[in-house]
């Protein structure tokens, strides 16, 4: 399955909350750790990728250190330099990995009894990631 990197960064929090839950099925627990495991080495590169974006297009204190306006702006020295870091982040964004996917859960196979399911909200974010199997 082919995923813009964007899109993992996005999913990682919920893949977590995934990831904390009991399973009866080790198999589909392992499927999930494995795809945890893939997923955060990618989130890993792009945020690495970032900070050396920013790194190369922003302004820096005498120390070195990005110059962050309003606890979360980073200051440029000119358009031009804004501009070029905005493209070049738009394009890391937007680079397709591919990645192992989708897992099958079934909910009320691989869950362990009294186990918490997702809420809607998260269903919706893992389902191009996981195909949740629903009783009959």
């Amino acid at each position: 399955m082919v995923k813009k990197l964007i899109e993992l960064v996005v999913i990682m929090p919920v893949l977590n909350t995934l990831t904390g839950k009991h399973y009866k099925n080790f198999k589909v627990a392992l499927e999930i750790a494995e795809l945890k495991k893939e997923i955060s080495s990618k989130v890993e590169f792009y945020m690495a990728q970032e900070r050396d974006i920013a790194n190369t297009f922003a302004m820096k204190d005498d120390n070195g250190q990005l110059i962050i306006e309003n606890s979360s702006h980073i200051k440029f020295e000119n358009a031009e330099k804004a501009v070029g870091f905005n493209n070049a982040v738009l394009e890391l964004k937007n680079t397709e990995v591919e990645i192992k996917a989708p897992i099958e859960i079934d909910i009320t196979k691989d869950f362990r009894d009294g186990e918490e399911i997702l809420t809607p909200d998260e269903i919706v974010q893992l389902s191009d990631i996981i195909s949740f199997k629903l009783p009959e």
